[in-house]
């Protein structure tokens, strides 16, 4: 079974990573989790899940994209991602 160091010495800038809701998370209601794959990489810091978790919940097209790793940063820090949503078939990244 691949460790969470494993797969971030293969992760790299551009990878696409999935966003999934863990609305049963009993610290953090609108908790998003940041994956590559199989491994769970963190999650998308409180200050801005909030509205993520409810695009997810509608349902939206969301795109999370690894733009900086650094395996050897806390593990707080190792994955720089950008999150977008696709719109009538446009892509919004903030």
């Amino acid at each position: 079974m691949e460790t969470k160091v494993q797969a971030l010495r293969k992760l790299t800038p551009g990878c696409l990573l999935d966003l999934s809701a863990e609305r049963d998370n009993p610290h953090d209601a609108f908790a998003v989790e940041i994956r590559f794959g199989s491994i769970k990489l963190g999650y998308v810091p409180r200050s801005d899940n909030r509205h993520i978790s409810r695009l997810l919940a509608q349902g939206a097209t969301l795109k999370c994209t690894a733009i900086e790793i650094n395996p050897d940063a806390e593990v707080w820090n190792c994955v720089r991602v950008e999150i977008g949503m696709l719109v009538d078939g446009y892509e919004c990244t903030n």
